[in-house]
């Protein structure tokens, strides 16, 4: 067994001191300094486009409902460290690291992983309180568990990524020492665990108190109320126009500075720039590339970017004539004009993509890109394929992200000399998410991202033939034996190597175009320090100060 406490991971490393004092995701919980100045009762707001639908994303979950968890959950039990980095200006989590570097002790006192990562032994702190004041204990963590594997919601399927599926132990110990016992070896235990995409342990305690024969899992409670370790809690919830979260008082180490967090509800970008502008709050989320390009000659605005990892692609649906042939694909990528898509819809803020893995995860490599724009390779291959007359296409975007039809537009224009004729066709947010996760239609705009910061997580879990979110019904039956090497692999030299055979085949067939990274940017007020940039794209609380 191989042992990791918190010295071990204090020990490497670069840190930014003020932000690792703050947050429990580093495991530097004991409070630096006096103390006095963290305990401000100042109050952020946030002009956000809209409240989440419920506050547990087991039962509807929404990027929304993912930033309020991430803030009142904190995580499962283990954190990623934040790693400084001065190109950037901000702390990072520790992603682009290999195997188990980078992850800290979180709620744990230590943990231990077998050699053959398939058992996970937590020691839980004792000093690790809910906002209802109840300490943690391990019959909460595997209640959580039981209970997200029950709703099979967003939670049962990370369940299923970590190997904990229904064939997997989860015990107790004792009162503070829980293990997890996998079937397979589980490379992305941990990885997963410290980002915890679906909230984190559940204050058992509490939960409890609304627990009906009718509602076995607390469900209109924790649908309507946060109930976890982390550094906030949901004090008011009024869906639709406002949310207000509160410092957790009981949370280790120093508190927030920010004691109340305000989500105040403007759907419009524009009304949000405006907002911000004129100083009425303080963060301002969800702004296009053309307002953040504004915001540069704004003095009274900053914008924090970092490349991160965002894949913004065209779909094609690999299952149905002509896009079912890898020579079609393949010249639509080399008929792509990628700089104009940076440089007339990003304009700028946003990088190349020459992998389908980001560059920022470990393993990711751009050798075989081959697809800078090229029309003439693109005829060609059109001809070989039997299409040099061209063919009609059809591309589905969702019309409330405004750069999706500017890229529409440009991939009309340039398809089109090829004689391809495209028909573009803007429908709403949940038309958009049934006909692409449905695979109904010729091709879609989207985004993706990888927050588990594996090559096996992304590479398996859009084009792997079985997976349910390879909604293109790409399928190669080598592609697929590489990544089932890589999801059980121990050793790093081989991962790296399953990763790069894996993306040289995925290169060859291109499933998808790939535009580009547009980039994590937040928009702020030049006083707000402290922001940090998570795999998940989501704003960390926690650490943010006022320099004022």
């Amino acid at each position: 067994m191989v042992e990791i406490d918190r010295r071990t991971f204090l020990a490497g490393g670069a840190r930014t001191a003020g932000v690792l004092s703050l947050f429990l995701a580093p495991g530097v919980l004991t409070a630096c300094g006096g103390g006095g100045a963290a305990r401000s009762a100042s109050v952020l707001t946030i002009a956000q486009p809209d409240t989440p639908p419920l506050l547990d994303g087991d039962q509807a979950f929404s990027l929304l409902a993912e930033e309020v968890m991430a803030n009142c959950y904190g995580g499962d039990i283990v954190r990623y460290e934040l790693v400084d980095d001065p190109d950037a200006g901000i702390a990072t989590a520790g992603l682009h690291v290999d195997g188990r570097r980078g992850i800290a002790d979180g709620l744990a006192a230590s943990f231990e992983v077998s050699d053959d990562l398939r058992e996970f032994t937590f020691r839980l702190r004792d000093d690790v309180k809910s906002y209802y004041g109840n300490p943690i204990t391990a019959e909460a963590v595997k209640w959580s568990w039981e209970r997200r594997r029950a709703l099979q919601g967003v939670g049962g399927f990370f369940a299923s990524v970590m190997q904990l599926d229904d064939d997997a132990e989860i015990e107790v110990l004792d009162e503070r020492t829980i293990r997890f016992r996998t079937a397979k070896p589980s490379t992305l235990f941990l990885k997963v665990d410290a980002m915890a995409y679906y909230g984190g342990v559940v204050d058992l305690t509490e939960a409890r108190k609304h627990i009906t024969a009718e509602d076995e899992w607390a469900k209109e409670f924790l649908g309507r109320q946060t109930a976890g370790f982390g550094p906030y809690h949901v004090e008011g919830y009024r869906k639709g126009q406002q949310l207000t979260l509160v410092a957790n008082p009981n949370h280790p180490g120093e508190r927030p500075r920010y004691e109340k967090v305000v989500w105040r509800v403007v759907s419009g970008s524009s009304d949000r720039l405006a907002q911000l502008s004129r100083g009425d709050v303080g963060v301002a989320t969800n702004l296009t590339p053309r307002e953040l390009k504004q915001l540069e000659r704004n003095p009274d605005v900053e914008v924090v970017s970092y490349p991160g990892n965002l894949v913004k692609s065209l779909r094609l649906n690999n299952t149905k004539a002509p896009f079912d042939d890898p020579r079609v694909r393949r010249a639509l990528a080399y008929a792509t004009p990628y700089q104009q898509i940076l440089e007339d819809v990003y304009f700028g803020l946003a990088s190349p993509l020459r992998s389908p893995l980001p560059e920022i995860i470990p393993g990711a490599t751009d050798e075989f890109w081959e697809y800078d724009t090229d029309v003439e390779q693109a005829r060609a291959l059109l001809r070989q394929a039997g299409h040099g007359d061209g063919f009609a296409i059809e591309i589905t975007y969702d019309v409330s992200v405004p750069e999706d039809e500017l890229i529409g537009t440009i991939l009309r224009t340039a398809f089109g000399d090829l004689g391809v004729r495209v028909q573009l066709n803007g429908v709403p947010s949940a038309v958009y998410a049934d006909r692409s996760n449905g695979n109904r239609g010729d091709a879609f705009i989207g985004l993706n991202y990888p927050f588990v910061p594996d090559a096996a997580y992304h590479l398996s879990l859009y084009w792997r033939t079985d997976e349910a979110l390879n909604t293109v019904g790409y399928s190669n039956p080598a592609y697929d034996r590489a990544i089932d090497g890589l999801l059980v692999a121990t050793d790093e030299a081989r991962r790296r190597r399953l990763a790069r055979e894996a993306q040289r085949i995925w290169l060859q067939d291109m499933p998808w175009l790939l535009l580009g990274n547009p980039g994590f940017h937040l928009a702020h007020r030049p006083d707000l320090t402290g922001v940090s940039w998570y795999g998940d794209n989501q704003l960390r609380y926690a650490p943010l100060a006022s320099a004022a």
